[in-house]
Order: structure tokens, then sequence, then C-alpha cells
């Protein structure tokens, strides 16, 4: 699973790292995010993506608006 988005101009993907306590949970810890929009993906294709337009906190749907990341700041994902 990749993280896309303004925060690397939309170009490649920001891999995440598989739970070793659940195969369908994925994280990054302490990535800086500017102001802006990302989504995840999988395999680096469109194909399957998630997406939604709360910021902080939510659930993605295949296919979903960007999310948005209203604030500067060092984020941990799950």
């Amino acid at each position: 699973i990749g993280m896309i988005g303004d925060f690397n101009s939309w170009g490649g993907d920001y891999s995440l790292t598989q739970s070793t306590f659940d195969p369908h949970k994925w994280y990054v810890t302490g990535i800086d995010l500017p102001t802006g929009f990302l989504k995840f993906r999988a395999n680096s294709a469109w194909t399957i993506n998630w997406g939604s337009g709360s910021a902080v906190a939510g659930q993605g749907v295949q296919g979903g608006d960007n999310i948005p990341v209203n604030e500067a700041a060092n984020y941990n994902i799950y």
C-alpha cells in the first residue's frame, strides 16, 4: 500500500509498512505533510485507491475524494 499526494507532487508512492499482527493494517509514522491532499492506493496504480473528503480521521472508500491535509504537521497514519 502506498500514499501519494501533494507532499510528493503526485509522483510515485510513499510506501506504508504492513502490520505484523494484521496483514490488512498498514501504517507510516513520523511523516511531515504540507497542507494539500493525498490518497492511498495499491500496487502504485489507480485501479485500487482509497480516499475520503474528511481530514484527520475516518475511513477511506474505493475511488473516494482526495483526503484533505488541512494543517502542515508531522503525522502518524494508520
